[in-house]
């Protein structure tokens, strides 16, 4: 989580710069003004303080995990007998 944030900072210190937020609610929430990447720099940083402080300290509670974002009946594939023969729309 750490290096994350940190290649996060590096990018946006190295080639941020003002402009809209890219979500509407954003856009409202910054008065459709440019926004100033300090603002992001400043969130990545709390980020990187707080995010190994959010991790489980159990070894099994962190290993990697294959997600599907929009997993729905209609994105799995069933067989006559019930079993699970694929997934799809990743």
């Amino acid at each position: 989580m750490k290096s994350v944030g940190e290649r996060e900072l590096a990018w946006l210190q190295r080639f941020g710069k003002p402009q809209h937020p890219r979500e509407p609610l954003y856009r409202a929430f910054y008065d459709h003004q440019e926004v100033d990447p300090k603002i992001q720099e400043q969130s990545l940083r709390n980020y990187i303080r707080i995010g190994l402080l959010v991790v489980p300290p159990q070894a099994e509670l962190n290993r990697p995990t294959i997600r599907h974002p929009d997993l729905s009946p209609s994105n799995i594939f069933v067989s006559e007998s019930g079993g699970i023969t694929g997934l799809i729309d990743w």
